[in-house]
């Protein structure tokens, strides 16, 4: 089991519906990767099992998004976009290039929290 030092970059895993989670939540659906607490330590263990399992970052994977749909982002979404950055946020794929984990760092979890409502 690797543990992470108090300076090392804590991960959530996104859920659609509830938000940045514990990657405890993801061992749930995931087992083998139990224990495995940073993207490159779960892609490796992905790959055992899925040697095609690839890493990109959240911010390469949603600007290609927006470039073959060919829309803009809303103005949410460009707020979310000024805090991502390439070390902060990644997907993991390793079924048929679909995002099956999606993974947040701790501090852009909590920034994405207090970001302002646009329903107000």
């Amino acid at each position: 089991m690797n543990i992470a030092n108090a300076g090392e970059t804590k991960w959530l895993a996104l859920n659609r519906e509830e938000g940045c989670v514990p990657l405890t939540e993801m061992y749930e659906q995931f087992p083998q990767l139990s224990g495995n607490v940073t993207p490159t330590e779960i892609l490796n263990v992905l790959k055992k099992s899925h040697p095609h399992a690839s890493k990109k970052t959240f911010l390469d994977v949603i600007t290609a998004e927006y470039r073959s749909s060919n829309t803009k982002p809303t103005t949410e979404d460009r707020f979310m976009h000024k805090l991502i950055t390439r070390d902060n946020a990644y997907v993991i794929f390793f079924k048929e290039d679909s995002p099956e984990i999606i993974l947040f760092s701790e501090q852009l979890c909590s920034a994405l929290m207090k970001r302002p409502s646009t329903n107000r």
